[in-house]
């Protein structure tokens, strides 16, 4: 419709050419389009043009600037940006006598020269070049007289034209109505066009919403950003781009730009009132910024449009994404009775999952893919469900890789879970490298990712590096503060770094906003054990198995738990609940894979072997099943198949956590020393720096028998951690292990134990220190107290054992050694120790079987050799005992400090060979060795004479 009806008058001329504004390119029908406004002036007029373009005095693009005829006269006070008029522009000044004589427009040719508006340039005048780059400025000489009237009215109309400009330029200080109401007008004409416009990029962007591909999101931001252009201060379609922006941030993650747009376009609208959509953009938009509010908002919306696809879809994202997956479920179920397509399957997959229930899930997501086979969010949720079932590893590993290799259409939240799905599937077999490769990948698209951050914490974790781990829990907490995964793998570095305090504090927090979570009760119940609170720990172990939860979770709760019951001296209790996890578990190789660890921290390498093997049976891609039998293979002294499970390993992860110590310490026991030393370089190869590494390296070394190279490691660490338990305590076996220096070990030891007085390990140590100092007192106490702390810790019953033989509670000795061995079978010292208290107690038979038995396990002990040799001697087995009491001799020569028993193993083969010539040198080297006082060196000198050879003085 008309503004209203033109007069003869008026000069509201149409425009001469389509305007260049942007902002009303491309309109709708029914808009005007208006490239300038004339304002009548005697029959001329000031061309005025431009304006703003939107909410906040945005200008818009005029057009090009006019030349010659057409130039913009501009007032003083502005420009034209703002529909201004300039009387004082640039350019010369013109005196009006000089002014060119053409005539106006308004008036016939050969009329009175010399009116009193002629100096004003008019539409047909030539206008000064300098007014091409601004505006013409006039300077009005003293006029003629011409009559007092005349000039009154003259001055009259100037004053009216001032007025009027000015009041209509003013408009341009409220940005909807702009220059001369020019906004305003627009709107008003165009109000129905924009409706229009609004309910069809709605419907076309709900449209390709259903698909729930991030490539037709896109598209529906551009359709709006299209729109935009078009209706630039339409509030509806500003509220209703803004909230799309953050529906897809919620929706699909990583878009940044799009959040920051839709935040732009609320702040415009902060003091809107009444507009269409306004409320569901300043949901969406706390949704996105997860605050406080957003639920509050969503809810209202929910009660007042409970049928609105939009407030649906958008209170569906939000109870995904704050964890309250039956809230999630009911509104996605209410929204798949509005719409049927891939949005809604695909949201109600992931509440169901959230729910615990995959399977639902998995048949969700299945019923999206028919409905968009490109549907990238339901290809991974199949692939995670996946991961949780035998067989399926080959299917999803080619799964993940075929979404990573073309991930055009995915967002880069869903290129980031499919690289971590894909770490966390590696994670999971064992193939800890290849994990750290996908984690690290995920990182690179988006550094940030909470849960990449975990899964490559976790990673560090499994290498033992803990102080890299805990940094990356740290930063996926700082990434996601909700992220119970990164909390819980931040708390559990804490521990492995001893700071049980602080470890304790955060899972103690976190049972109290996750009272139901398996692995928050695992860790909070571990820590406590580390703290000494075993029974409140055995309740929350036994509490976190009534919880849902992967299966290898559940079975590291029931092996924590039963060996917290066998500490406790409550064997049949221990064994009833891996009974019953080997019940409900029967298909999880992860059952096996703990039971067979268990057997073999218990020395029984024949059960470990058996269970072990039969979690390959359920699982041969287990790489960790794989590399825990190669380790029973060794202790049981089967280096062959040793060396087969380890090269199996190292063929699918050269970089397997603890494959090159273990390896150096088979080659240590199969004496290939060269091939042990390179082994041991190449565990540390990775992080050469690493404390945690170096520690764990270090440990190993004393393992190995080699106390030298492990001290060096451990001085090192023990720099940078002096209050470290762990580090006391490997330095002090390490010296202990060296035979030379006691005092040190015990100090060391003591030590250890001081500063973490609820390790049973810790207190063993102090009383094998102490017992071979001879300090029986302190042993009695330490080892006391390790029994106390883990009624099933063989080696203090072993330590005890050796103790109380010393103390002449001979078969109080033969007790303790004997359930030492019950306890742990492979524990061949107490073998050794047992058949000196036989020999005590005048068993000698016995005493000949524990030697036995204790050399067929160690064939490196010098001192054994010596003692089995000696009481074969006393039995007569002089066969038996030349071969020992030579080994004896033999592995003695070779230490660097000859033992102090060697002048006496001379002796005794001395006597068993008799009188041959090779009894001679053994009577010599005890000459030579023996002490001045023994009571044997008379016999020594006889027997050399005899044998025709010079006595030693």
């Amino acid at each position: 419709p008309a503004l209203h009806e033109l007069g003869p008058s008026d000069s509201l001329s149409a425009p001469t050419a389509p305007s260049q504004d942007p902002a009303f390119r491309g309109s709708v029908a029914g808009e005007l389009d208006f490239g300038e406004i004339e304002i009548p002036l005697s029959g001329s007029a000031a061309s005025l043009r431009g304006g703003t373009s939107a909410r906040g005095g945005r200008p818009v693009d005029s057009g090009p600037p006019h030349s010659g005829a057409d130039a913009v006269v501009r007032q003083a006070s502005g420009g034209v940006e703002y529909g201004e008029v300039n009387l004082e522009g640039e350019s010369q000044e013109v005196p009006i006598d000089a002014a060119p004589r053409v005539p106006s427009a308004g008036r016939a040719a050969g009329a009175e020269e010399g009116t009193e508006f002629e100096a004003i340039p008019q539409e047909d005048q030539p206008v000064p070049s300098a007014a091409r780059a601004g505006a013409v400025r006039v300077a009005l000489e003293p006029p003629v007289a011409r009559g007092v009237s005349r000039r009154r009215w003259g001055f009259a109309a100037i004053g009216l034209f001032v007025a009027l400009v000015g009041a209509g330029g003013a408009l341009s200080l409220f940005p909807e109505l702009g220059p001369f109401g020019y906004h305003l007008v627009l709107d008003r004409l165009n109000r129905d066009a924009h409706q229009a416009l609004l309910v069809a990029t709605v419907d076309k962007s709900r449209g390709l919403l259903v698909g729930d591909g991030y490539a037709e999101a896109k598209r529906a931001l551009s359709l709006f950003d299209r729109a935009r252009a078009t209706a630039p201060r339409s509030d509806a379609i500003m509220a209703y781009s803004a909230f799309l922006g953050y529906l897809v941030d919620l929706r699909f993650g990583g878009s940044p730009e799009a959040a920051a747009r839709s935040k732009v376009l609320l702040d415009t609208l902060k003091d809107a009132e009444n507009v269409k959509h306004l409320d569901l953009a300043r949901a969406a938009g706390a949704a996105s910024e997860r605050s406080k509010q957003a639920r509050g908002l969503v809810g209202s919306l929910l009660r007042t449009a409970p049928r609105d696809i939009d407030t649906l879809v958008l209170g569906g994202e939000l109870e995904l994404i704050e964890g309250r997956a039956k809230e999630a479920l009911d509104i996605w179920k209410r929204a798949a009775e509005l719409e049927r397509g891939a949005r809604t399957s695909f949201g109600l997959a992931r509440a169901e999952l959230a729910s615990g229930d995959a399977s639902n899930a998995e048949k969700r997501a299945e019923e999206a893919l028919e409905r968009n086979r490109d549907h990238v969010g339901a290809r991974l949720l199949v692939a995670e469900i996946a991961l949780r079932r035998k067989g399926m590893e080959a299917k999803t590993v080619e799964k993940l890789e075929a979404i990573i290799a073309d991930s055009a259409g995915a967002s880069v939240d869903e290129r980031v879970v499919a690289q971590t799905l894909l770490g966390e599937l590696h994670l999971a077999r064992g193939r800890v490298n290849a994990a750290d490769k996908a984690f690290a990948g995920a990182l690179r698209v988006k550094p940030k990712s909470s849960r990449a951050l975990t899964g490559l914490g976790n990673a560090l974790y499994r290498t033992g590096r803990y102080t890299e781990a805990l940094a990356r829990f740290d930063a996926a907490v700082q990434a996601d503060s909700g992220a119970l995964a990164a909390r819980v793998g931040a708390a559990k570095a804490e521990l492995s770094l001893e700071r049980v305090k602080d470890a304790t504090t955060a899972l103690a927090q976190l049972v109290a906003r996750h009272p139901e979570s398996l692995s928050v009760a695992f860790w909070y119940a571990k820590a406590l054990e580390a703290a000494g609170e075993r029974g409140k720990a055995e309740e929350l172990y036994r509490k976190a198995l009534s919880f849902e939860g992967l299966d290898s979770e559940r079975v590291e709760a029931a092996v924590a738990l039963s060996m917290l019951l066998n500490q406790s001296g409550r064997e049949g209790d221990a064994a009833a609940v891996l009974k019953k996890a080997q019940e409900d578990m029967p298909t999880s190789s992860a059952v096996y894979r703990a039971l067979g660890e268990l057997a073999l921290a218990q020395g029984r390498y024949e059960d470990a072997e058996r269970h072990l093997r039969k979690a390959l049976d359920l699982d041969q891609d287990d790489l960790e099943s794989r590399f825990r039998l190669g380790v029973a293979l060794r202790r049981a002294k089967d280096f062959d198949g040793a060396m087969r499970a380890f090269d199996a390993v190292q063929r699918v992860d050269a970089e397997f956590p603890g494959l090159a110590l273990e390896r150096g310490l088979m080659f240590e026991a199969s004496g290939q020393t060269k091939r042990a030393l390179s082994a041991y370089e190449g565990a540390l190869a990775k992080a050469p720096d690493d404390a945690d590494l170096m520690l764990r390296v270090g440990c190993g070394k004393v393992a190995a028998g080699r106390p030298g190279e492990a001290e060096e490691l451990l001085r090192k660490v023990l720099t940078d951690r002096p209050t470290s338990a762990e580090v006391n305590h490997c330095l002090g076996r390490a010296l202990l292990a060296e035979g030379s220096r006691l005092a040190d070990a015990l100090r060391l030891l003591e030590r250890a134990a001081e500063l973490d007085p609820h390790r049973s390990e810790y207190h063993l140590y102090v009383g094998w220190a102490a017992n071979e100092a001879g300090n029986l007192a302190k042993a009695e106490t330490a080892l006391e107290r390790a029994v106390e702390l883990d009624q099933g810790l063989a080696g203090a019953y072993w330590q005890r054992g050796v103790l109380r033989n010393r103390q002449g509670a001979v078969k109080d000795a033969i007790v303790d050694l004997t359930r030492a061995l019950r306890l742990n079978p492979s524990l061949y010292e107490a073998h050794a120790a047992l058949a000196d208290a036989y020999y005590d107690l005048g068993k000698e038979a016995q005493a000949l079987a524990e030697w036995q038995r204790a050399l067929a396990q160690d064939q490196s002990r010098a001192l054994w050799h010596f003692r089995y040799g000696r009481l074969l001697a006393d039995n007569r087995r002089r066969d038996e005992a030349r071969a020992e009491l030579a080994r004896a001799i033999e592995i003695g020569n070779a230490d660097a400090s000859p033992p102090v028993w060697l002048w006496e193993a001379h002796r005794v083969l001395a006597q068993v060979l008799g009188l041959q010539p090779a009894a001679a040198t053994h009577w010599e080297e005890f000459l030579r060795l023996a002490p001045g006082d023994s009571p044997y060196r008379d016999e020594a000198r006889r027997v050399l004479a005899e044998l025709g050879r010079s006595p030693i003085p």
